[in-house]
């Protein structure tokens, strides 16, 4: 008979791979396996021998790591390294060429890039689920919409490979999904992370200034330890980071998803450390979620409105190296709640989730039986429509994504519950290498002093970003050169991306130590260098692409990003000078031959005749109707049955529906913001059906100038008067017969035209 649970004990300095053979013989007998397993045990190594084994003896499968993440991919990589292997195959959002080939064991791939594989895979093959808690996370964001990983679920329940689901802190949602088989990993003795947890009136900020001064005013301070702040707010790390530097003159370093570039992320990702002489680390939970750091120097860590015992415990085991770390989890009596009618306990909440689970359990187990037994009813070969609607495959897909639904709104509603510090210490208690205290004295105190550092810190960063944005459009090569001095030895990467986008000479450029000071002051990689490199295309000089990601609402930027690559194809493509002598017919230049070109870019370049051709008599349109009528356009079938996943901007940002591509709204704008020139205004007009709504209004001659004295405002409306292409107006009137075109004034969008209207007279006024 099987064993349902395989229970291993480990001794002290003794890892997963002692017992190699008994766990990889459990998992090829249950297929989904569980493996439940405290941090630093070794799961991950466990399986990077596997890898190896698979390779060196050359046996029959493969083993795909599974991530949530691309820092825990490349620490993975790194790993491999090191034993003299490497990932054969890394699947995420970057990879061009996503179709799996035979001569490849190791891969690795994104949990959201799974299903690209998935239909390749074998018995014979293996997918390993790291941080497998992961799946039932959700985002509910107020600026997003929640995402799940449903499709990634539903793609590990239909695979035909072995899964193993590995964590430190299992959700019990995964086991009741796949059924698992559990190898339950004990350990007779664990180092034990110490946790107070403390709730307190004041604010975030004041608390993390509070504990690093209580840390630096030390009688036995060491600056060479390094000490973590986490907190979930990427503002908040960016302000604390700024006032620990500027107050105190502590090395501070921030870690977000938005330094994926940076040094800092780097080291940690190729050497799992976070450079010496940072005294503290500003991050989110980039860090908890999957990346480890094997720094020996480790001080103290502050949470910062941290409510999941799960969380607090991943991130306290991902410094290796101090596995009973202190921990100061400190929250806000006001946590985002997830409420729910008549559920006003836990035993409330479970009692509803074991309900639930008992439900979506019977229809699963029925609907596998079918799709495994009755085989003919998999698909319909003969059916009204080709697609498989209504299959069981497909009522399985139903019923997962609302499963797993489900049971990240239970995670939800269970940790909206921990509101106070018994309930959290309640939750860390069923981790046997955890002690968690409460301590409300900690950190609840009225300190004015604080309160007015924290507001003065406000003005004072905002001020310093300001005044360096003003330095650098007005000496912008001396900051240029001052950039590549600072990374040539540095980072090669930066290099490479420097020569490609700055095309100054800079070699005779000097620059003051006011310039110098200023490029330490703040994070070069992002505050100037990921800007300037994203935009510069775009936004045609560094001053102009670093006013843009900083001045530019981030909800208008990516619009205007996409109008600007339009516009960029329109004259790159397309004949201009035939457009001005003609009724306006939008054609190819004649050395352009689509055949060879880019698919997308034939697709972009399709969509762009289409949009033309249809608003060219209009003086307005409406989103509804430009949709709809692109929709059912017979010339951009192939675009929108395209199987692919759109790789290039700004075609990545279109949406799959079932398997047909559809247009976002700002991908649709911005299309046409890139043709014609479009007021920033919506006005009211009668859409097809008659209905009134808003409407977007075509300009109909070129813009002002703005009244300032500036030799860069000069230079740009010159070029703008000599790029821009007026129609059909002039045309018409060489007609020698009347005309029942309903013509109206356009003007043909160009680069230099769309940032001179986003940037405005405020960018000017910082100019020369």
């Amino acid at each position: 008979m099987k064993k349902k649970v395989l229970k291993i004990k480990l001794k002290k300095k003794e890892y997963l791979s002692h017992h190699f053979d008994e766990i990889i013989d459990f998992i090829d007998n249950h297929k989904r396996v569980l493996l439940d397993s405290n941090p630093a045990t070794g799961k991950t190594r466990l399986f990077a021998d596997l890898a190896i084994k698979l390779k060196k003896e050359g046996l029959k499968g493969r083993i795909v790591f599974l991530t949530p993440f691309l820092i825990i991919q490349d620490q993975l990589d790194s790993y491999l390294k090191t034993q003299g292997y490497s990932i054969d195959f890394i699947l995420n959002g970057d990879t061009t060429d996503k179709n799996l080939k035979s001569s490849y064991t190791i891969i690795s791939s994104t949990y959201h890039s799974l299903y690209h594989i998935t239909d390749c895979l074998t018995e014979n093959d293996y997918i390993i689920v790291d941080e497998a808690h992961a799946l039932l996370f959700n985002y509910n964001d107020e600026k997003r919409k929640r995402f799940y990983f449903n499709t990634v679920i539903s793609n590990l329940y239909s695979t035909n490979a072995k899964v193993v689901f590995m964590s430190g802190t299992p959700q019990s949602g995964l086991n009741k999904i796949f059924s698992l088989k559990v190898i339950k990993v004990l350990q007779k003795k664990c180092d034990k992370s110490r946790i107070t947890i403390c709730f307190s009136n004041i604010t975030s900020f004041e608390i993390a200034l509070a504990f690093a001064q209580k840390i630096i005013f030390d009688d036995n301070y060491d600056s060479s330890l390094l000490n973590i702040i986490f907190v979930k707010n990427t503002a908040l790390c960016e302000k604390i980071a700024f006032a620990l530097k500027n107050m105190h003159h502590i090395n501070t370093k921030v870690l977000t998803s938005k330094h994926k570039e940076e040094s800092t992320y780097k080291e940690i990702v190729e050497e799992m450390t976070v450079p010496s002489g940072i005294q503290f680390l500003i991050t989110t939970n980039v860090i908890s979620t999957g990346a480890n750091i094997n720094n020996k120097n480790i001080g103290k860590a502050l949470m910062l409105n941290e409510y999941n015992p799960s969380e607090i415990k991943q991130f306290s085991k991902r410094f290796r190296k101090k596995l009973n770390l202190e921990v100061d989890v400190v929250n806000s009596f006001n946590p985002n709640k997830t409420n729910a009618e008549d559920l006003n306990s836990n035993s409330d909440i479970k009692n509803e989730r074991k309900k639930q689970r008992k439900y979506f359990a019977r229809i699963l187990s029925q609907l596998s039986n079918i799709s495994k037994n009755e085989k003919e009813f998999r698909s319909f070969k003969y059916s009204h429509e080709p697609d498989y609607k209504g299959t069981p495959q497909h009522l399985i897909e139903i019923i997962l994504e609302r499963y797993t639904k489900q049971e990240s709104y239970f995670i939800d509603l269970l940790i909206s519950a921990n509101y106070d510090s018994e309930s959290i210490i309640k939750g860390l208690k069923k981790f046997n290498d955890i002690k968690a205290v409460e301590d409300d004295s900690l950190y609840n105190y009225k300190n004015s002093e604080q309160k007015e550092i924290s507001t003065t810190v406000d003005t004072l960063l905002l001020k310093n970003r300001n005044k360096i944005i003003r330095d650098f459009i007005l000496n912008q090569n001396c900051y240029l050169k001052a950039l590549k001095d600072n990374i040539s030895l540095k980072n090669k990467y930066y290099t490479y991306k420097f020569d490609t986008f700055i095309k100054q000479d800079l070699n005779n450029i000097t620059y003051s130590t006011t310039i110098e000071n200023n490029v330490s002051k703040v994070g070069i990689e992002s505050f100037f260098l990921e800007p300037i490199f994203k935009n510069i295309q775009y936004l045609e000089s560094a001053s102009k692409a670093l006013y843009f990601n900083e001045y530019v609402a981030n909800n208008k930027q990516n619009k205007h990003l996409i109008a600007v690559q339009t516009s960029l194809i329109v004259e790159e493509y397309f004949d201009l000078n035939y457009l001005k002598s003609s009724m306006g017919d939008l054609i190819l230049k004649e050395n352009v031959i689509l055949q060879v070109l880019n698919t997308e870019l034939v697709f972009h370049i399709n969509i762009i005749k289409e949009v033309y051709s249809y608003l060219f008599e209009k003086r307005y349109f409406h989103y509804s109707d430009l949709r709809l009528h692109l929709f059912s356009n017979a010339n951009l079938k192939s675009f929108k049955n395209y199987e692919h996943d759109f790789v290039n901007f700004p075609l990545n940002l279109c949406k799959k529906i079932g398997n047909t591509n559809r247009f976002s709204k700002d991908l649709l704008v911005g299309i046409v913001k890139g043709i014609f020139l479009v007021k920033d205004t919506l006005s009211d007009r009668k859409e097809k059906s008659s209905k009134v709504s808003k409407a977007y209004i075509f300009e109909s001659s070129i813009p002002k100038k703005y009244g300032l004295k500036s030799k860069a405002l000069d230079n740009d409306y010159k070029l703008i008067i000599n790029k821009s292409v007026l129609l059909p107006e002039l045309n018409i009137k060489k007609l020698k017969t009347k005309t029942n075109i309903n013509s109206t004034n356009k003007v043909i969008s160009n680069r230099t035209l769309l940032n001179y209207l986003e940037l405005g007279a405020n960018f000017y006024k910082l100019t020369k």
